[in-house]
């Protein structure tokens, strides 16, 4: 998704002639602040993720974690990227990947406490 996202931003930075930041057009800010929203959150999130799963986590769990994490990925780019934004897109969006990163910490957080207290 990553490399779909920062595609369109290079492709609309040739069509607008932008080589360096938004150049005042809200087409090309709103590609960059998804590709910048994606990267601010799915690596943290992907980690967390692994860890999790390094320490024994429930399959499962985990790729529940990780389907949310693209719906919201998904849903978000959806809504930013179109004209006018769709903000109720935007909201579901951040709210599956808030969920998403969150239960990805506390799962992984929690599984570092077990390890400790079984000691």
């Amino acid at each position: 998704m990553l490399i779909w996202l920062s595609s369109r931003v290079v492709a609309l930075r040739r069509v607008k002639n932008v080589l360096s930041g938004d150049g005042g057009d809200a087409e090309l800010r709103r590609a960059i602040r998804v590709q910048g929203n994606f990267v601010e959150y799915v690596p943290l999130t992907l980690v967390l993720m692994g860890f999790s799963e390094m320490q024994g986590a429930n399959r499962g769990v985990v790729v529940l974690i990780g389907l949310a994490l693209i719906a919201g990925r998904v849903l978000h780019a959806l809504g930013v990227a179109r004209d006018p934004e769709q903000f109720s897109f935007q909201v579901r969006g951040m709210f599956f990947t808030f969920t998403a990163l969150a239960i990805a910490a506390v799962l992984c957080v929690g599984q570092s406490v077990w390890v400790l207290l079984q000691r």
